[in-house]
């Protein structure tokens, strides 16, 4: 099987030279998280500084940390299980409660689809407190997310988004 290595994601540790026997790390190297944005826009600051070093020198924009769990969620919410081929039975399929009457009811199976099986999917996401509200009137459910984050030591985190006929949309 054909693997991919992308070294810009990796977290590399500072190497100590003659010049710098203990080098730091830079504050935007700390993190936990990192992965790949999945919109695939390219970085829109692609000039130079002043210095004549080039600001950015990769293409594509990176997740980190609570942002990155922020994507996890979205791909587990708007994938249906059996999309992806090697991981069949990744994601909960939110979509098709939309098809059915907008009430308390529903609203309650969203939220233990969510409470139940997110955790499941993905082990960083640690629900602490979540509200859905249906909204007849628009056709949706507001879903409110409260995570917590240990290992990134941010403490909390909130997550507010849609769920509609065309998927679930955070607000962020």
């Amino acid at each position: 099987m054909a693997s991919i290595k992308l070294k810009g994601f990796e977290k590399v540790t500072p190497q100590s030279n003659i010049n710098d026997l203990t080098p730091r790390i830079v504050a935007e190297d700390e993190f936990v998280y990192k992965d790949i944005k999945l919109d695939l826009t390219f970085k829109t600051d692609m000039s130079n500084a002043a210095d004549g070093t080039a600001v950015n020198t990769s293409d594509l924009q990176d997740l980190r940390d609570e942002y990155d769990v922020t994507q996890a969620l979205r791909n587990i919410f708007r994938t249906i299980p059996g999309q992806k081929i090697l991981n069949p039975y990744f994601g909960l399929n939110l979509a098709h409660y939309c098809f059915e009457p907008i009430n308390s009811v529903t609203a309650d199976h969203i939220a233990r689809t969510i409470l139940i099986e997110a955790p499941q999917q993905d082990l960083r996401i640690n629900i602490k407190h979540l509200t859905v509200l249906g909204d007849p009137d628009r056709n949706l459910y507001e879903i409110e997310f409260v995570l917590t984050l240990p290992d990134v030591g941010k403490g909390l985190l909130n997550i507010k988004g849609i769920l509609n006929s065309d998927g679930f949309n955070t607000e962020q």
